[in-house]
């Protein structure tokens, strides 16, 4: 098991546990993902909300259904999931002809997965929150301070109470997950 799935198990996990905060993470981090899915598909905006909402409503539905089996494969559940609800608003709205179904298909699955900068921003902003949301506000100042701010082990030890070993334990423990949570946002 990769660091990256422990995390998005715990991502996860905090879901089904009907963590809301986990839950509006993952809208905050997927959500522009799923718009710029639906945008090529020329639904009228009332359309690309239902599909919007439809999506991640059978995400917190059927999320003990997902199995991670490699990196960003979340990502193609969550396509795959968006794609089907676009073909089900399609259907409701206008029945189509067998050929106006393949080519809707072939449109469907010709999404737009690039990852741009700001979708990179955004998550790494929302594995630092991820983070920070898994350590006490002691822990997190100590990691935050040292290596974010370039404070000193000892000043941070000193003003904090721990030991300068503990700043840098706790320090590395955060860095850990960091990374592992940074594997699964971006």
């Amino acid at each position: 098991m990769t660091s990256s799935d422990s995390t998005s198990s715990d991502l996860l996990n905090r879901i089904k546990a009907q963590d809301r905060e986990a839950f509006q993470l993952l809208v905050l981090w997927a959500g522009p993902f799923v718009m710029r899915w639906l945008q090529p598909l020329r639904l009228p905006p009332a359309d690309i909300e239902d599909v919007f909402q439809e999506t991640f409503l059978a995400v917190y539905r059927k999320i003990d259904a997902f199995r991670e089996t490699r990196d960003g494969s979340f990502r193609v559940w969550l396509k795959t999931i968006a794609q089907r609800r676009a073909i089900d608003i399609r259907r409701r709205r206008s029945p189509l002809t067998p050929a106006e179904q393949a080519a809707e298909v072939a449109e469907l699955t010709t999404f737009d997965d690039t990852v741009h900068e700001s979708d990179t921003q955004r998550s790494i902003w929302i594995a630092c929150r991820a983070t920070e949301a898994q350590f006490s506000p002691h822990v997190w100042q100590a990691f935050y301070r040292t290596a974010i701010l370039s404070q000193s082990t000892a000043e941070v030890a000193d003003s904090l109470g721990f030991s300068p070993v503990m700043v840098r334990k706790y320090k590395s423990r955060v860095l850990a997950v960091l990374r592992s949570e940074l594997a699964f946002w971006t």
